[in-house]
């Protein structure tokens, strides 16, 4: 195959190149597109469930939440003070919850599609050298 490559004119050469580059880039954006559409798919799903779990677990949070101030009110404690005292900490879980769930989904996006279209074109640049 080498001897029949020697033979061929540069235009041929740099042509059947650029043809082999095209087709490269052509592939590797189907499989960027492939994976996108699953991860859609991925979070699509589990974002209705997570809206419809909130939804329940907010609604049995806040009872649970009142329930706990009226026995902190047995004990001594004012209703304002345990309002207080327990809204800050759901908000601190809630902070804290918020910030692991954005580093989760940074996490989730395909890094191999982008290393890999870097790695195709330093390939064009050194073929065309």
């Amino acid at each position: 195959m080498q001897a029949a490559d020697q033979r061929m004119p540069l235009g041929s050469l740099f042509a059947r190149t650029l043809s082999e580059v095209a087709n490269l880039v052509r592939t590797e954006l189907r499989l960027a597109r492939t994976e996108t559409d699953e991860k859609i798919g991925v979070f699509a799903s589990g974002g209705g469930q997570i809206g419809a779990a909130a939804g329940l677990v907010l609604a049995g949070a806040i009872l649970l939440l009142i329930g706990i101030v009226e026995w902190l009110a047995t004990l001594g404690l004012p209703d304002r003070w345990g309002f207080v005292l327990l809204g800050g900490l759901v908000a601190a879980i809630g902070a804290a919850l918020l910030w692991n769930g954005v580093n989760n989904i940074k996490r989730s996006v395909p890094h191999r599609i982008a290393e890999q279209l870097e790695e195709d074109l330093d390939l064009i640049k050194e073929e065309l050298r």
